[in-house]
């Protein structure tokens, strides 16, 4: 980490930067907020990557009926698009997949959510 005021670097536990005197504590508990949203992120996103390969995997395994195709690909596509650009899923989309089309799929949907 670095003083924002002058720009030195900083040990861990430093209250105080040693060049400017600035107190740092305020910058510290800053940075651990924003490491822990970029952490929280991730997981949601990583949680969301292993929904879709689920969907995959239960489009694939309905496969054998056609019929469940109709709302298996839609839905899967759905999801794949929505994880690509990064907009948001309702719970309903969420649920449908979780119904319709793999339930530990829409499990990890519905535990990750990248834009709450």
């Amino acid at each position: 980490m670095y003083c924002r005021k002058c720009g030195a670097e900083l040990k861990d536990g430093d209250i105080f930067c040693p060049k400017c005197g600035q107190k740092v504590e305020e910058e510290v508990h800053q940075e651990t907020v924003r490491q822990e949203v970029v952490y929280k992120r991730q997981r949601d996103e990583s949680l969301c990557n292993v929904g879709f390969i689920f969907c995959v995997i239960g489009t694939v395994v309905l496969g054998f009926a056609v019929f469940p195709l109709l709302w298996c690909i839609p839905m899967t596509i759905y999801v794949y698009n929505a994880i690509k650009d990064k907009k948001p899923m309702s719970v309903g989309l969420k649920v449908c997949v979780l119904l319709f089309v793999s339930l530990i799929g829409g499990i990890f949907l519905l535990l990750g959510d990248p834009d709450e």
